[in-house]
């Protein structure tokens, strides 16, 4: 059926205009991914950076919360995608803790990890907006999987132009053998982040992270595939006064109760 002179005009007309929507959304993601640079704040953060920007195989970030543990790696991978860079994002965190599950939470599995990674989702939304998040994840560029299916998994690319980065938050609470099951899967073209506060893991045995991190330091693991930073300073602490006045004050009460003590 031959369309009429009209209806092909507006047609015409409707294409003109998608392309230059398209033209003005790809400037606004420039514009947004130049505005808003991931800069260091201390020279600790300026060494976490250079680990993602080298592709350092496994990174572990420790610390006090509000130090960007987590904030760097997603935001550093989000300005990849404002920038056109093909990156696969896998998100995870461990199922445990004292008060919740992931049974406490409706939905599959999918639905639950989101739930308790809402702060990643947070950052994400934030520097690519909300329309650009769910169309990454809709195109599997954001994929959340739970740690429970990670054994059999080979977390590598054989496309060095896509690489994948692997962010663990709460890390703190995975098991030994958690730990070993995730190194054990990285392949090449993969960055592996385990990020978490040691001292604040609700395992009741030992910390499979800070089993790593005794484990790096005893064997001094190469540099270009592991890389450790620890935030364990309260000025490292950048999210707020709030909190870094509060750990000082926490650091204060617990010095002085153990002076009690002895």
């Amino acid at each position: 059926m031959q369309q009429s002179p009209q209806k092909e005009k507006r047609y015409k007309g409707q294409g003109r205009d998608a392309s230059k929507g398209k033209e003005k959304f790809q400037q606004q993601r420039i514009i947004r991914a130049s505005s808003q640079p991931l800069l260091p704040m201390n020279e600790k953060q300026k060494g976490y950076i250079r680990a993602l920007e080298e592709g350092v195989s496994v990174i572990v970030a420790t610390g006090y919360a509000g130090s960007s543990k987590t904030f760097i790696p997603t935001k550093w991978v989000c300005n990849k995608f404002l920038n056109d860079n093909l990156y696969k994002f896998v998100l995870s965190r461990p199922a445990i803790s004292n008060s919740k599950s992931l049974g406490f939470f409706t939905g599959d599995h999918i639905e639950k990890i989101s739930i308790w990674l809402t702060p990643v989702l947070s950052t994400i939304k934030e520097t690519l907006g909300k329309e650009e998040t769910d169309l990454a994840i809709k195109r599997e560029d954001i994929t959340f999987i739970p740690l429970e299916v990670v054994k059999g998994l080979s977390l590598s690319s054989n496309d060095p132009n896509r690489p994948i980065v692997f962010l663990v938050d709460e890390a703190e609470d995975l098991t030994k053998d958690e730990v070993i099951k995730l190194i054990t899967r990285v392949g090449k073209n993969c960055i592996l982040i385990l990020a978490g506060d040691v001292l604040q893991s609700e395992l009741k045995e030992k910390s499979g992270l800070k089993w790593l991190i005794d484990f790096m330091q005893k064997h001094k693991l190469p540099s270009e595939n592991f890389f450790h930073v620890d935030f364990n300073h309260v000025n490292d602490i950048v999210r707020s006064d709030v909190v870094k006045n509060f750990i000082t004050c926490l650091q204060r009460d617990e010095k002085q109760e153990k002076k009690e003590l002895n």
